[in-house]
Formats: C-alpha cells, structure tokens, sequence
C-alpha cells in the first residue's frame, strides 16, 4: 500500500518479487487526510479486500471495504481510549495490523500494542489486563500478530535504546500466547528475543508442551525509534523477522512439540545421554539431533543416528528429536 500527502492518490498493488514490478490493483483518492500507515487484508489479486489506513498524531481510523476494485464501505471510527490510559491519542508514526474486517490491532509512538474491534471507541484487549507483559516504554512501535500450531501470538517491542538505565540496551521484542485474536484474556509471555549474549536459548516448558526459540542472528545496539516485525508460518515452524532501523535484520525460528505433558524422562526413557572427547552418544537411536551455540547458532545436525561430533570445547544446546518428540539439554565439552 503506498500513501502519501494529503490530496494524494492511495494504490494498492501486487509486487512481483523476482522482478520488483509492481501492478496496481486499486487507486483512491485520499483528501484532507494524511495516513502514517495503510494495511489491506484479503484477496488483492481479485481485487476483494478490507483496507486500514491510520491517521499520524490522532485516534482516527479510516476503513474502506473493496469489492471487485469498487469501494463499497468507506468509513471513519476515533478509538477514545488508549493504553497506557495515560495516552490522549496514538501518537506519531501509528501503524496498524487487521486480523479480519473488524478486529485490528494498532501501536504508536504514545500507546502499546492494543487491538480494537470496528465501531467500539475502547481497546477489547490491552497490557491493562497482563502487565507482565507490557512494554517498558511507549516510543518503539511495529509489531505483529501469527498463527503457530493453531495457537494465536502476538509479538511487539518490549524495549530500546536507552531506556531502562542510559546505557546501551539491544532492542528487545516480546512473544506473548493468547487464546484468541478477540481479546487479551489467557495471554501468557512466552519468549523475550534476543536473549543476553551469555544467556542461554529461551527453553521454558508449559503443561502440555516444550517451548523453544532460536535466534539465527541477533541485532546489534542501536537507537531508533520505530521498529518492524513480520511472521511467516510453515508446517511446525514460525519465522519471525524484526527489524530495527539503523541495527538490522534479525530471524528467530520457533518451534512448538506437543509433549502431552509427560515429564523429559517419561517421554523418551531409552535417551542416555554421555559425552567423551568431543563426541556426543544418546544410548539410543535418534531421528534427528541439532547442536547450538549458547546464541543460537545451528553447530551441527545428524539424522538416524547414536552420536554425533562437537567441532570445539565449550557450552551448547542439543535439541533431540526422537519421533517427533523434541527434548532439549545443556551439554558441556572440556
């Protein structure tokens, strides 16, 4: 979506990723209004699509609902309630995510990530009800929401530079469970990435399952104020993408494996794992076993085997997946 000054034409297109040409499949004229930030939901290819534009330093938010490349809905709602409560409007630099053609989750540079449903005036989920959760400051925005194993999540800034003590923070990003894309209600904070360089991959086990997150590359320390995120789902794996203008572009891989809430003993009671030299054996066979940094950096992955090699001494993390039952353990190489 490509908006710009007020007067201006708003178009939507279609961008051909090989060759970067784009092709316009919708044109409008937008007066009187500048948008920081439009977002269509739907089919853009056959031209049936919800469009979201976000007016910069209000509460306004104008939707256009297209049929057939024809604007058959165009209307404009202002959300009276913010959070923090503290905030009297978004505030600049407003971007905005729809989930379907009336729930929205939208942040700026003076709230957090708040979703609003169409016509309601007031947030019908917000960090109010999980401030475990919440962002430490208003100013970094972007977020995004996804689907991983048919559960909802969303993931958002949780804090920058500067913000804590004065000195020089890595950007920080939360990822948070929810029960729906509805409402706040049963969020839980999963992850925080990137993790402290000495810190070791977020490994945190739930009732029903073992959680992992590893990241492939982990921004640098820099200033900014806006930030970017966006997910791509496939098969048991979500890669997320943030990044941080002015730092970079980092990817994390998550990925969920029901473990029916047995205990890592219980679900694979053949696995013994022993270390001699640099050569890892699991007293059993495997289908497959990823060794990795403490940064999360894959060192070395086999397939159907009973050992595997470490290039170095030193610290790692052996993810083991054995009929697609993945447990996770702390290996120490002297």
């Amino acid at each position: 979506c490509l908006s710009s000054a007020s007067g201006s034409t708003l178009q939507v297109c279609i961008v051909n990723p090989k060759t970067l040409e784009a092709t316009a499949k919708f044109t409008t004229t937008i007066t009187s209004q500048r948008f920081d930030h439009v977002r269509a939901i739907g089919d853009i290819g056959n031209r049936n699509f919800t469009l979201f534009g976000s007016i910069g330093s209000s509460g306004t938010i104008r939707r256009w609902i297209v049929s057939g490349g024809n604007i058959t809905d165009d209307q404009t709602m202002t959300i009276s309630s913010f959070y923090p409560t503290s905030s009297t409007n978004l505030g600049s630099n407003i971007m905005i995510y729809p989930v379907d053609d009336e729930y929205f989750f939208t942040d700026g540079a003076a709230t957090y990530f708040t979703l609003y449903k169409w016509g309601q005036s007031t947030p019908v989920g917000s960090f109010g009800s999980i401030t475990s959760a919440s962002p430490i400051k208003t100013h970094p925005n972007g977020g995004a929401y996804f689907t991983h194993n048919n559960k909802p999540y969303i993931i958002y800034p949780y804090k920058g530079y500067h913000e804590e003590d004065g000195k020089d923070n890595s950007f920080q990003f939360n990822i948070t469970s929810l029960t729906s894309f509805e409402n706040f209600s049963g969020a839980t904070l999963q992850y925080t990435v990137p993790q402290d360089e000495n810190a070791l991959p977020a490994i945190i086990k739930s009732d029903a399952s073992v959680w992992t997150a590893l990241a492939d590359y982990l921004p640098k320390k820099k200033a900014s104020e806006e930030l970017l995120t966006r997910s791509i789902n496939n098969s048991n794996t979500t890669i997320l993408y943030t990044y941080v203008p002015g730092s970079g572009l980092a990817s994390y891989s998550m990925t969920n494996h029901i473990v029916t809430g047995a205990e890592e003993t219980d679900v694979n009671p053949t696995l013994e794992i022993t270390v001699k030299d640099c050569t890892i054996y699991f007293g059993t066979t495997v289908t497959e076993a990823t060794l990795y940094s403490v940064s999360g950096q894959a060192i070395a992955r086999v397939t159907d085997a009973t050992d595997m090699y470490a290039p170095t001494q030193g610290v790692y993390i052996l993810a083991i997946d054995i009929n697609g039952i993945i447990t996770a353990h702390k290996i120490i190489i002297k």
